[in-house]
């Protein structure tokens, strides 16, 4: 098993939510505990749990699980399926973003220098979802390890969600996954954006695609 350099290797807690209204969740993306309500505006009455016991989120139907935080990933990343299916980054509960002035990514060969503007990420940011980061996969095992990769500095093809790697702080957040065997993924990722837009007016803060249609689906 491959250990990933860098501030990577250092085990981080998970820290548990806080209050309702930062936690990550359905279609507008706000897990919650059973218990708790979520105040966050035009769907605030969907179906939102997060049963921490048996450690399965609710997205309106979609099972979630989390797997561990980007400085877990090594250890835990065979708990994780080569399905097809959508993951998503988390961050961590009440902790404001520092943007880093460089990215540690890999460089690729025609895209260069993975560092973006800080002034352009602050805009970026949604104070009010703790989501970082949508992305769909035909290996989910497979496209998250070279997602923490490329966050290491290895020069491998993950350049989306780039601007994850320049939190400081980025090991903290959680890697959540959804696999679809039966199921399309980049449907239900096109879903998952749409709300995302929909509900806070722009797409979470490490996706720069807007959420795509596709001619070959997979879903009958």
């Amino acid at each position: 098993m491959r250990a990933v350099p860098g501030a990577f290797h250092v085990p981080l807690r998970m820290r548990r939510a806080r209050t309702a209204a930062h936690a990550f969740g359905t279609l507008t993306l706000c897990f919650v505990a059973e218990s708790v309500g979520c105040p966050i505006g035009p769907i605030r009455n969907a179906r939102i749990r997060l049963s921490l016991s048996a450690s399965v989120v609710d997205l309106f139907g979609k099972r979630f699980r989390p797997a561990c935080t980007i400085a877990e990933w090594p250890s835990c990343q065979m708990t994780v399926p080569g399905d097809r299916g959508v993951y998503a980054i988390r961050w961590p509960e009440g902790r404001p973003p520092i943007f880093l002035a460089k990215n540690p990514g890999g460089w690729l060969r025609g895209k260069g220098d993975p560092t973006m503007a800080t002034a352009y990420l602050a805009t970026k940011w949604t104070d009010d979802s703790c989501v970082l980061y949508l992305g769909m996969a035909k290996s989910l095992r497979d496209r998250i390890d070279l997602l923490v990769l490329f966050g290491a500095g290895h020069p491998v093809r993950h350049w989306a969600g780039r601007a994850l790697w320049q939190l400081d702080g980025i090991a903290d957040a959680r890697i959540y996954w959804l696999a679809t065997p039966s199921d399309c993924e980049l449907c239900i990722e096109h879903e998952l954006l749409t709300a995302f837009r929909s509900a806070y007016g722009k797409l979470p803060y490490a996706n720069t695609v807007k959420p795509r249609k596709h001619r070959r689906c997979r879903r009958t």
